[in-house]
């Protein structure tokens, strides 16, 4: 298991039916100078404990007893929409990674990611992006053109959106793109305003629903 250190240290939930893998992924979390502040075996256990540690990153598993994860995600983005949950699961549909996003999950990882991958990706929820592991983003993003009427954004936005797609934060996006990060933020506030939504999560929902840009 790797030992990556982190920049900083983030109070974590745990919410997965497996008692085994959570006793090694939190191993894994604490050996890289995170703290798993508590654990829980089903989604309705989850939800309590998430809204007891408010501050706490939640990584929630989807196939769980009582409650699933998208439905206790659901639950605790409806309580607190300031919490931020990474779903990290088995299911690499599009189906589930859309039902993910569209509930308020900020992140999404699946289990045959790589641990350190799964650190890189609580480190990006916690600093305030939207974090896809790469085996669901690195795939062609095939994107509209400009003149489909179902698009309402420009090319560049486009772009700048599948880059959201596969995981990129606002640095990332500037270098991909030979732009600055400020000129991505305009962007990004052209795309929210133009998607109506007020966030990155909610714009790669509505993109993705509209077709704008897909993760095939």
């Amino acid at each position: 298991m790797s030992e990556t250190a982190s920049p900083r240290s983030i109070d974590i939930v745990l919410v997965d039916d497996h008692s085994i893998f959570r006793t090694a992924l939190r191993r894994v979390l604490e050996d890289t100078g995170h703290r798993v502040v508590g654990e829980a075996a089903n989604g309705a256990d989850g939800v309590d404990l998430a809204l007891r540690h408010r501050t706490a990153i939640v990584v929630m598993d989807v196939s769980m007893p009582v409650v699933d994860g998208i439905e206790a995600t659901r639950s605790i983005v409806a309580a607190d929409s300031r919490m931020k949950v990474l779903v990290l699961t088995m299911h690499s549909e599009r189906r589930v990674l859309e039902d993910a996003l569209r509930v308020g999950a900020r992140g999404y990882c699946t289990k045959s990611s790589t641990t350190d991958e799964l650190v890189s990706l609580i480190g990006r929820v916690a600093a305030g992006d939207v974090a896809i592991s790469a085996d669901m983003t690195n795939r062609d993003v095939p994107v509209r053109d400009d003149d489909d009427r179902t698009s309402p954004l420009s090319e560049r936005e486009v772009e700048v959106l599948a880059l959201v797609a596969r995981g990129l934060d606002n640095t990332d996006i500037a270098e991909a793109l030979y732009i600055s990060a400020r000129t991505v933020k305009n962007h990004l506030a052209s795309i929210y305003s133009k998607l109506d939504v007020d966030d990155k999560t909610k714009a790669l929902v509505r993109a993705l629903r509209l077709g704008i840009v897909e993760i095939e």
